[in-house]
């Protein structure tokens, strides 16, 4: 809501609060109301009082004797925030240009500061004698001749409100269109009195020509009229008027009981509540059904009367019908909103402006679509939603019957909703559907359609119901649908060519329902079954005695639903679901099963086999079948090396038929682990315990594999020779110790993992191997070798796109070579790349003659060697040995398997020789990675200045490889012979070769510099940029 009420203290100092703030959109404004003691606090400016009037009911509440002098200090200090900041209000353009205005404006502030300064005086000394009343200081009206005239002003501001009237008579006609709760004056018989009556009742009696009504009350000349009017309209006044004279309900239910069939509003006491009881207001949109989060609360300190009346007034009704899309205010709209008016009690409000009435566009009885237009008038209803119901009368006749589908949880406003609802329910269900463009009852048949059957009406609901889930009716559809024989002999013709799931019923000579089946699901032979009806209805019966996939516990509706089934199950537990396919005749359906702690796996079965299936998984030997098909169980052992690399275990059978269970871990080979065997007899339960983190025999795999340390000094010097990705285990305390190795570049830095002896080692090392953990860490790998590499032994790896990536390495020679990696194994590759095996692989097959055997050899060697020469060789361990011939002699250096392999020979091989890096004569004759860049970069220059010879050095840096395609089809564009006049023609032509020329010496220089063949198109331009960023 956009207007509060609040008490006088709090509503000020919240409205002075706001107004301090800098930003304009969250300050709040004041609203002046007729609520003693009670003033409104309100969101937008346009429902704001203005200042004048604020200060008038501040000067009231400060000259009050009776008030709270506590109250009024606070309402005083807040109105003078809002005096400052009113002051402080940049006046508009148009305001200035009218001075007088502003001249008001100063008049007005003048007043308000001096009302300030006076009630600072009297609050300092209360007591003291001319200061009762601040601002004014004059005697109280109530006690001298100056109340009358008092009363007369107010009795003229209340005219404004058109509260007050000359007479009952216009006081009745002005009360009929009012709400409860509203009140009006008029004179009193003897001079200086007044008559105050208050609308109690939806209906009150005319009393225009007769004495005063009883329930009026006169206030006499020597009363303050506002002060009388602000008692008798009071909060407590009101909600105990409200309690007394008008209905409200022990309950939502007996609320909602009173409005069936009606369209009035209703108050009950919310007994959900947490604390005191609360009132609260429901009301109900024609045509819909009602819900509790329908109903408001009437706050304890609102006027109950005034928000009646704003929740029944036209403006709120309109908002409450347009949710619905019952109303509109568009042409547009209308013309296609009223082509959905086909059934009785259909209808659309329409109002084409603020300021004019509403047009009710509605379907009568006869099907034909009438309009009446709402005047708020004593001719017809006051209430928008009562002028509805009125004429739509007919569609409200069954509200208790859709109350009690309801309950049930079947009433919907749409078919969509209304099929996916009946997919988990039996055939024979019936649901009712209450949509905009008509009413129906949809069935649900033994085959998962579903039926729908339309109405005009809602008249008669209960017994539709009744009658369309009668056996006579379902019979007489089934016997539409050619479901139906006359005895068991035509029954059994009729299914003979039948596929599977054909059904067929008849009715016996003494009146009983048959059915013979052909079951989608068994191979046994059809049985003639007697249907009993006095517990369900024949759809129901014929369900029970059709098994059906949908019927099954273990059942589900998708893919995701099964593996959130699955979650929390045992592993060997299974559900299943329906494959969604278009393109196939015949269904089919996924069995899932729990495989591991962490791991489902899927087969597929036809209809057919289902239910064969699912009562195999209960034996051994269906266990197997299951687990073959899925790709873990296998006749011969030799076939699980070659297949399904991601799986968690894998079965076979020995000779004996015995069952052998073997493990996936990553980076074991199966020969070295020990298999466990299996026992037929309890075979789900050995597969469960052999994943059960309590069974510590499973330790004993990674003891075969060759993965146990003693410590974590002798798992770090382990895992130096070993790949990237390997790891080693090893027991500190109450808990097992796990590293790997994440880098080739300084090896084994990162700490070890703590896995707790309550968990499964086999399964948490799973996770910390598992393809995700690969990604997750390429990311991070990534970002650490993002620069470009440029000198010997350097490793680079970019994001290509999605999860591909572009590494380059720089061998000993300063040759690049450039590979795209891909998702999995992103250890693998990388180590590929850059372990110290992939470095003396990639130098013994360009550099073969500095390898020899051992030192002996190199000494000899060297012995006729120019310096600079040198030569390696590799011990058992890994470890790498190099001799240098130097001025001063052979020197000798042992590289570590911590270090880089090509970068320290090439650092010590820099540090001894003045030679340039020494070529084999069988190395491809290509630059090396810096002066591949140079190159690319020289050839794009040139290639440049002979399209453009005006570009500067700086401009051509900053033209991408990508750019060029461009420059030069605009160069070619520019000097074409055809746009030349004839005199130039000859120049062109020399310069279009010219141009082409460049083309051609530019590709081919991108070639030999990056050794493949690089076409001249902007993505594989853009690819260059990519290895060499202008930054570099």
């Amino acid at each position: 809501m956009s207007l509060q009420i609040q008490k006088n203290a709090e509503a000020f100092k919240k409205v002075a609060e706001s107004s301090q703030g800098p930003n304009y959109k969250n300050h709040l404004y004041l609203r002046i109301c007729r609520t003693p003691g009670m003033v409104g606090v309100a969101t937008r400016k346009r429902e704001a009082s203005s200042f004048k009037a604020v200060k008038a009911y501040v000067k009231q509440i400060l000259a009050d004797k009776s008030g709270n002098l506590e109250e009024q200090k606070t309402i005083a200090r807040s109105f003078e925030t809002l005096t400052d900041s009113f002051a402080n209000k940049k006046a508009k353009f148009i305001y200035r240009i009218f001075f007088f205005v502003l001249i008001f404006k100063k008049i007005q502030l003048q007043d308000a500061r001096q009302l300030i300064k006076n009630f600072d005086t009297f609050a300092q000394n209360p007591q003291a004698p001319g200061l009762g009343n601040p601002g004014l200081n004059k005697p109280d009206p109530g006690k001298t001749k100056d109340l009358k005239k008092l009363n007369e002003k107010t009795a003229k501001a209340l005219k404004e409100k058109e509260i007050f009237q000359y007479s009952a008579l216009s006081a009745h006609f002005e009360l009929e269109k009012q709400p409860i709760g509203s009140y009006v004056i008029w004179e009193g018989k003897k001079p200086g009195e007044y008559v105050f009556f208050q609308k109690q009742t939806e209906e009150i009696k005319d009393f225009s020509y007769g004495s005063i009504p009883a329930e009026a009350v006169v206030i006499p000349a020597n009363k303050n009229l506002q002060q009388e009017i602000n008692r008798l309209t009071s909060l407590e006044t009101n909600f105990a008027l409200l309690e007394s004279q008008y209905k409200i309900h022990a309950d939502y239910e007996s609320a909602v009981k009173a409005l069936a069939g009606s369209s009035k509003y209703a108050l009950f006491y919310d007994n959900q509540a947490v604390g005191s009881k609360e009132i609260r207001f429901i009301q109900q949109v024609p045509g819909m059904p009602l819900t509790r989060a329908q109903s408001l609360i009437i706050q304890s300190t609102q006027d109950p009367f005034a928000f009646i009346k704003e929740q029944t007034s036209l403006t709120n009704q309109c908002e409450l019908l347009k949710t619905q899309g019952l109303f509109s205010s568009e042409y547009s709209e209308k013309d296609k909103a009223l082509k959905r008016l086909k059934n009785p009690g259909d209808y659309l409000v329409f109002q084409s402006g603020t300021y004019s009435s509403p047009t009710l566009h509605y379907v009568d009885q006869k099907g034909k679509v009438c309009a009446e237009t709402f005047f708020n008038s004593s001719l017809q209803p006051k209430n928008l939603f009562t002028f509805i119901h009125k004429f739509t009368q007919s569609a409200q006749d069954n509200q208790g019957a859709i109350l009690r589908l309801m309950q049930e949880g079947k009433v919907f406003k749409s078919s969509y909703d209304a099929e996916a609802f009946l997919k988990k329910q039996p055939a024979g269900t019936v649901v009712f559907t209450n949509a905009y463009y008509g009413s129906s009852l949809i069935l649900k048949m033994p085959s998962g359609k579903t039926k729908n059957f339309w109405f005009g009406d809602n008249k008669g609901i209960d017994r539709k119901i009744a009658k369309l889930t009668s056996d006579a009716k379902m019979f007489a559809i089934l016997k539409k649908e050619g479901l139906t024989v006359k005895d068991e002999k035509e029954a059994q013709s009729k299914l003979k060519y039948k596929s599977a799931g054909a059904y067929v019923i008849w009715k016996s000579a003494q009146g009983a329902y048959c059915m013979l089946s052909k079951s989608a699901f068994s191979k046994n032979q059809p049985v003639v079954v007697s249907l009993d009806t006095s517990q369900s209805n024949l759809l129901a019966e014929i369900d029970k005695q059709f098994p059906r996939p949908s019927t099954h516990p273990a059942y589900v509706e998708d893919k995701v639903a099964a593996k959130a089934r699955l979650a929390n199950q045992k592993i060997g537990d299974f559900v299943f679901y329906e494959k969604n396919s278009y393109y196939s005749y015949s269904k089919e359906y996924f069995i899932t099963m729990k495989t591991s702690p962490t791991g489902y796996t899927e087969v597929k079965v036809p209809e057919e086999k289902l239910f064969d299936k699912l009562e195999g998984l209960k034996t051994s030997d269906g266990l197997w079948d299951f687990f073959k098909k899925a790709g873990y169980a296998f006749d011969d052992p030799k076939k699980i090396q070659a297949s399904h690399p991601d799986q968690e275990f894998f079965l076979w059978k020995e000779k004996d038929q015995s069952i052998k269970f073997i493990p996936v871990v990553k980076g074991a080979s199966f020969s070295k682990i020990t298999p466990m065997t299996i026992r037929q007899e309890h075979f789900l339960d050995d597969l469960r315990a052999f994943q059960n983190p309590d069974n510590k025999l499973c330790n004993k795999w990674f003891t075969d594999m060759g993965v146990i340390a003693n410590n974590e000094q002798e798992a770090r010097k382990e895992l130096l020779n070993r790949p990237l990705g390997s790891y080693m285990l090893w027991r500190e305390l109450d808990s097992w110790c796990f590293l790997q190795k994440l880098d080739n570049e300084k090896p084994i830095d990162n700490a070890p993992i703590q896995i707790n002896f309550g968990k499964s080692l086999w399964q948490e090392i799973a996770k910390l191997t598992s393809e995700e953990a690969e990604l997750n860490w390429v990311k991070s790998y990534a970002a650490k070798f993002a620069q470009t590499a440029q000198s010997p032994g350097d490793f680079s790896i970019k994001l290509l796109v999605g999860s591909s990536y572009w590494c380059t390495r720089i061998d000993l020679f300063g040759h690049a070579t450039y590979e795209v990696i891909k998702a999995p194994h992103f250890w693998k590759q990388i180590d590929r790349l850059t372990s110290r095996q992939a470095q003396i692989k990639h130098l013994k097959s360009t550099a073969s003659k500095f390898f020899v055997a051992n030192r002996a050899e190199a000494e000899k060697k060297l012995s006729k060697a120019s310096n600079g020469t040198f030569f390696i060789w590799e011990l058992p361990d890994g470890t790498v040995e190099m001799l240098i011939k130097a001025v001063a002699g052979p020197q000798y250096f042992k590289i570590s398997l911590e270090e880089n392999l090509c970068k320290r020979i090439f650092d010590v091989f820099r540090q001894f020789s003045a030679e340039k890096t020494p070529k084999p004569k069988k190395a491809p004759t290509r630059p090396s990675g810096s002066t591949t860049q140079r190159v690319v970069f020289e050839a794009k220059s040139t290639f440049l200045k002979v399209l453009n010879p005006q570009l500067t050095e700086k401009e051509i840096a900053e033209i991408s490889f990508q750019m060029c395609k461009g420059i030069f089809r605009k160069a070619q564009l520019a000097n074409h012979p055809d746009r030349v006049p004839e005199s130039k023609k000859a120049e062109a032509e020399e310069k279009i070769k010219a141009i082409n020329n460049a083309k051609d010496a530019f590709v081919k220089s991108l070639g030999d510099a990056l050794h493949k063949d690089i076409p001249f198109n902007e993505p594989d331009l853009a690819l260059i940029d990519n290895i060499y960023p202008k930054s570099s």
